[in-house]
């Protein structure tokens, strides 16, 4: 197992140097090694180093999962390595150019308006249904929307909520001038990803800002969205912050939440091979993976991970690599390409970085697979618009 752990970390780190040595900790590669990172190696280095949280599987699971894990790095190795060559075409800058940069105009105004104004009414109609809000109103802390079924059509929206209009918000940003504006656009923002109680996203969106618009200074404002997480985090989970153990508790928590529980949900679907269990076809791969990470305990609850995990369970080692070997050479080409042409594109990115969140953080389901079709059928949408708002202004300025 520690030798196996060895030569993990012998590629992550060497992987790590490549990234700092092409300069990739600027381009949108960083945002999908982020998954990568927190699914297959810092989980190991937990486990490692001691820790015993969700400690229910036994040396041998563990190793399995960092073998597989050795191997996902060797091929993130190999295709990064060669991103920047010729392996990985560029798209012809003519079909490209003119969508690089966003620009304002009618018709994406009305799109984006006709979007908000939805989700705003969809808000005020279930108003007191979320989580946060009956909290704030009732003293009462809601179960979450998508676990609860309190609220209709929330996946729907929360899709919406959750990925476009944080894309909308990354679209006009650099447009803004009026640093206060821009303070008062990125607060509502996080109040409506607050709102709706997913605190994953809330946390991705911050680090997406981060990386972004922050251009991945430690600062005052780092600090700031750092506290505000914390808060959020506590809140969610229904903590006093008068209890003396408050701050120990946010100082551990969050970091194992982030960094070691969903590539832990990996760590048991190799538990589940090496015990040769037998799933339930009308019970998601998640939800009983669940039921392992919590000793017996967690039936009702979801354990997603990397879309590979199911299809391990599904199809086997073999079979999920080489998909995951197909997915990472295509996700390589559309990393080249939005370096190439949308480096500074934070709609764009946006949009990429949340397809990379749902493949990282939300398994292979037909929900994601609808919510990555919507935002990149948004993406397209906005090119559309802006590609006939181009056409239209060229013919009337030639007669």
């Amino acid at each position: 197992m520690y030798i196996s752990f060895s030569v993990l970390s012998a590629l992550t780190l060497l992987l790590i140097f490549l990234i700092f040595k092409n300069k990739e900790y600027k381009n949108a590669y960083a945002l999908y090694f982020l998954f990568v990172f927190i699914i297959f190696y810092s989980p190991a280095l937990y486990f490692i180093s001691g820790g015993t949280a969700y400690r229910y599987f036994e040396n041998s699971t563990l190793t399995h999962y960092i073998n597989f894990s050795s191997v996902i790095i060797s091929l993130n190795l190999f295709f990064l390595f060669f991103k920047n060559k010729k392996f990985f075409p560029v798209i012809n800058k003519k079909y490209v150019e003119k969508f690089s940069e966003n620009k304002v105009n009618k018709l994406t105004f009305i799109y984006f308006g006709v979007i908000i104004l939805t989700i705003i009414a969809y808000i005020g109609i279930y108003f007191m249904r979320f989580p946060l809000i009956s909290l704030l109103f009732n003293g009462e802390l809601l179960e979450r929307p998508d676990v609860s079924g309190n609220i209709p059509h929330f996946y729907t929206f929360s899709t919406v909520m959750l990925f476009i209009v944080p894309a909308i918000f990354f679209y006009f940003y650099p447009m803004i001038k009026s640093v206060y504006f821009k303070i008062l656009l990125t607060g509502l923002v996080f109040l409506l990803l607050i709102i709706s109680g997913h605190k994953g996203i809330i946390t991705f969106f911050a680090i997406f800002f981060w990386f972004t618009i922050l251009e991945r200074k430690i600062n005052f404002k780092f600090v700031g969205i750092v506290v505000v997480l914390l808060v959020v985090y506590g809140i969610t989970k229904g903590i006093n912050f008068t209890d003396p153990g408050t701050i120990e508790y946010l100082a551990t928590s969050p970091l194992r939440r982030f960094f070691v529980t969903q590539g832990v949900c990996m760590i048991y679907r190799f538990h589940a091979l090496d015990i040769n269990y037998i799933f339930e076809a009308a019970v998601p791969i998640k939800n009983q993976i669940c039921n392992f990470m919590y000793n017996g305990d967690g039936m009702g609850c979801s354990s997603p991970t990397f879309f590979v995990g199911d299809l391990i369970i599904k199809y086997g080692i073999v079979a999920a690599t080489s998909i995951y070997v197909a997915s990472l050479a295509f996700s390589m080409w559309i990393i080249k390409n939005v370096d190439e042409y949308f480096s500074k594109n934070y709609f764009v990115k946006w949009s990429l970085f949340s397809i990379f969140f749902l493949m990282g953080m939300a398994e292979l389901s037909f929900e994601s697979i609808l919510r990555i079709i919507a935002i990149t059928l948004n993406v397209f949408i906005v090119f559309a618009l802006s590609s006939y708002f181009n056409k239209t202004s060229l013919s009337n300025d030639n007669p």
